[in-house]
This record gives C-alpha cells, sequence and structure tokens, in this order.
C-alpha cells in the first residue's frame, strides 16, 4: 500500500513540478532508434549477460528488445543460455542524460542443464538510464516466474513462483 500512495504522490508533484518531468515542447519531437551492445550482471541468476538490443524512444515512452547469451555458463561450462527479453518504459523524468521510470519487462531464457528448460517471467518495477552515448543502467522488477521442462522419463513438469530481478549495466549506442 505504501508503494502504491508514494507512485501516486510522485505523479501529482511531477504533474506540479514540471522542471522534474520530460519538457513539453521536447515531448513532441523525441522519435529515436538506439541500436546497443550491453553487459549486465543479474542478481537472481549470479550471471553475467552480454548481447545486442533495440530501443526505440517514443514521445512519452520506450520500447525495447534484446538479445543476450550468459558469459559464466557459456565459458566455464560450455554450455549456451540465452536470454531474449522485452520492456517497456514509461519515462516520468526525461533529462539529456537521466532517465528513470516504471516498466514492464518480460525475459525468457532456455538453457540445457540435462534436458532443455524455458524459464518465463513478467516483471513489473523500474529502469533507471544515466549518460548519452554510454549509458549506464540499472532494471529492479518483481512478477510471476514460470519454469517448464520435461523430465527423462519424458513427463512435462511446470513450475510457478512469484521472482524478482535485479540487473546493472552498461550499455553502448551505436
Amino acid at each position: 500500500m505504501r508503494t502504491i500512495i508514494l507512485v501516486l504522490t510522485f505523479i501529482f508533484f511531477n504533474s506540479y513540478f514540471n522542471s522534474f518531468s520530460q519538457n513539453l515542447e521536447t515531448k513532441a519531437k523525441k522519435s529515436i532508434d538506439i541500436l546497443s551492445l550491453t553487459t549486465s550482471y543479474s542478481y537472481l541468476n549470479f550471471e553475467l549477460f552480454h548481447g545486442i538490443s533495440f530501443t526505440h524512444h517514443f514521445p512519452l515512452f520506450s520500447a525495447s528488445f534484446g538479445l543476450q547469451t550468459a558469459v559464466k555458463t557459456l565459458y566455464s561450462a560450455q554450455k549456451f543460455f540465452s536470454e531474449t527479453n522485452c520492456s517497456f518504459v514509461y519515462r516520468l523524468i526525461d533529462k539529456k542524460t537521466f532517465q528513470f521510470g516504471p516498466s514492464l519487462q518480460y525475459n525468457m531464457r532456455n538453457q540445457k542443464v540435462k534436458v532443455w528448460h524455458l524459464y518465463n517471467e513478467l516483471l513489473l518495477g523500474y529502469s533507471l538510464f544515466y549518460g548519452k552515448r554510454i549509458q549506464l543502467f540499472h532494471t529492479a522488477g518483481i512478477g510471476p516466474f514460470w519454469e517448464i521442462f520435461k523430465s527423462d522419463k519424458n513427463e512435462r513438469y511446470s513450475i510457478r513462483s512469484t521472482n524478482f530481478n535485479l540487473k546493472i549495466g552498461l550499455s553502448y549506442a551505436f
């Protein structure tokens, strides 16, 4: 309940104090495509991911799609651990070098342990970006998680739970 009150208070004050929000003149002009190389660390998986992402900045929000692979698993265990992610961020604060806002993220990971495991998560959280060409970013979210795999006897299993995700990373925009 405290979080809801805090978000509603921030939105209320944000509408009155325009110096902390997006400038109305730049809202109509901003539409940018960014292709970037990303490196991020996932706290939940204790894994370093690297990959490529594409982001389109609309006037009020950003949509992003990325493909990544896990570094530790790939090089030490020589197994492929891929991640596909999609996110939507509403930019409450949108300055030249700083962006912050609530986000909705979907992450899908595939990993072969003995059999293929498919991990899905839908997260509601926030995203923070600092920088212009080289951006430091931090995302956090919480939401449902489900894992699907087949056993050695070809029986299908599905595990569902609540999950959180914390990422900190660096991206270079072309």
